[in-house]
């Protein structure tokens, strides 16, 4: 095969190499082109799913929020507090348990239901106080209890409800504020 390549004429040997040079060129090219599509498509699909995911904390967020805002000014805590549950865990779910911001937001929302579920499930002060202290809720371990009753009680654990509303609000802009920044330079060094 060598022996006809060489027997060629000049102008016939400039042709071959360039027709093999060119084939090597095209395969090297769609070598690359299909490795870099994976890339974009892996990219891509990566960075739809964490842009679905930031969208439903945000909307998570939100209905969660509001159903405690709406169940304080309505006393339908009760009523709404397997929702609340439900809405907690899905906002808990997105979050990882390893990362020191994402255990604050995570704690805050365990807070947050546990002064629910004081302010609807215990009857009576005793109870209440035996839930306390069960719970270790840190604020009203330090009340004389003896000086309240259930409705006073009750109006003081609302008024923490609001105020750990407040903080949680706070905890889970700054995360998804981060998590948009972290999706904005991803996206960024993928176009590069």
């Amino acid at each position: 095969m060598i022996d006809n390549f060489l027997a060629l004429e000049p102008k016939d040997k400039f042709t071959s190499l360039g027709i093999i040079f060119t084939a090597i060129i095209g395969l090297a090219t769609l070598f690359f082109s299909v490795l870099n599509n994976q890339r974009s498509v892996y990219a891509s699909t990566i960075l739809k799913e964490r842009l679905d995911s930031l969208s439903n904390l945000k909307q998570n967020t939100a209905s969660f929020i509001s159903l405690i805002l709406a169940s304080l000014k309505e006393n339908s805590l009760e009523d709404n507090y397997k929702e609340l549950k439900y809405l907690s865990n899905l906002i808990e779910y997105q979050f990882n348990a390893s990362k020191r911001g994402e255990l604050e937001v995570i704690d805050k929302l365990k807070y947050l239901l546990r002064l629910i579920q004081l302010r609807i499930e215990e009857r009576d002060i005793v109870e209440m106080a035996s839930f306390i202290q069960k719970y270790d809720l840190d604020f009203f371990c330090m009340l004389n209890l003896e000086n309240y009753n259930v409705q006073s009680l009750n109006k003081l654990i609302d008024k923490k409800v609001y105020e750990n509303i407040e903080e949680a609000e706070v905890l889970l802009k700054k995360h998804i504020k981060s998590e948009w920044d972290k999706i904005k330079n991803n996206t960024k060094k993928f176009k590069f």
